[in-house]
């Protein structure tokens, strides 16, 4: 292979390896939903769990909260049919209400129904979030935590904002926050033993708040929810066959021009 060639295919190599790097990806920022209605299709489904029915998130002001003493679980469609692994991250913001938890959910399974959710709790006498709860979807600790479902990571008054990543990686989940704004977690922890073969891939949110308080400043804000994408193995190959047809290409006008 010529020179030329050689540095055609490596060139052709760099751009598949960074178009397949994983990485996060805006799933919904909430902007183009109507204040007060409720979060649907095509991003959105809410799903019920065995002790309560399914009852949608709403839309307010570029972010999404629970209506009022209803939990409300939703689960994210992928219309897209991105990749996703099992993570999720979103911001969350404490309404001016105390008593209010918000969630991540992840490892839905849509025949089962069973999944993992990760909760920021706030008490009723804090405005800010105080702990995070390990549950499985009837809103218990699985079997085989073998410790507490709760973490405190803040005293009163709480933090009444960041930044939530949540993984499930293997038997184990865990939980990254970052209150700062530097990308950085001020805080993470973490649970084993989750029950990985009653579980699936899906990722969603959640929230509660104990009041039918209809003030939306009151209530908790969940926005910019986001996905992590991994690179898609048929979309690399081709990649990396195109590179070589424009290597081979060019080795084959070069001999011709001698």
């Amino acid at each position: 292979m010529s020179r030329s060639g050689w540095i055609g295919l490596l060139a052709g190599v760099t751009l598949c390896g960074g178009a397949a790097q994983a990485s996060w990806v805006m799933l919904d920022d909430f902007d183009g939903h109507t204040p007060g209605t409720a979060l649907g299709g095509p991003n959105w489904s809410p799903i019920s769990t065995p002790d309560y029915p399914a009852e949608p998130l709403i839309a307010t002001g570029g972010a999404a909260t629970s209506e009022g003493t209803e939990r409300a679980y939703m689960i994210y469609q992928n219309p897209d049919n991105l990749m996703l692994e099992n993570k999720i991250r979103f911001t969350v913001e404490h309404g001016t209400y105390a008593s209010q938890w918000v969630g991540g959910i992840v490892g839905y399974n849509d025949v089962t129904g069973k999944f993992i959710q990760v909760r920021l709790v706030s008490t009723s006498n804090t405005l800010g979030f105080t702990s995070v709860f390990f549950y499985n979807e009837d809103e218990s600790p699985w079997a085989g935590m073998g410790e507490s479902p709760a973490t405190q990571f803040s005293t009163s008054p709480g933090i009444a904002s960041m930044e939530v990543t949540i993984e499930l990686l293997g038997e184990t989940v865990t939980v990254s926050l970052d209150w700062e704004g530097d990308e950085t977690p001020e805080f993470t922890t973490s649970r084993s033993g989750v029950p990985t073969a009653q579980l699936g891939n899906g990722i969603g949110i959640a929230a509660y708040m104990n009041s039918t308080n209809s003030d939306p400043a009151k209530r908790p804000r969940i926005d910019n929810a986001q996905g992590y994408v991994v690179p898609d193995p048929a979309s690399t190959l081709l990649l990396l066959a195109g590179a070589g047809a424009l290597s081979l290409g060019r080795r084959r006008r070069n001999r011709r021009g001698h």
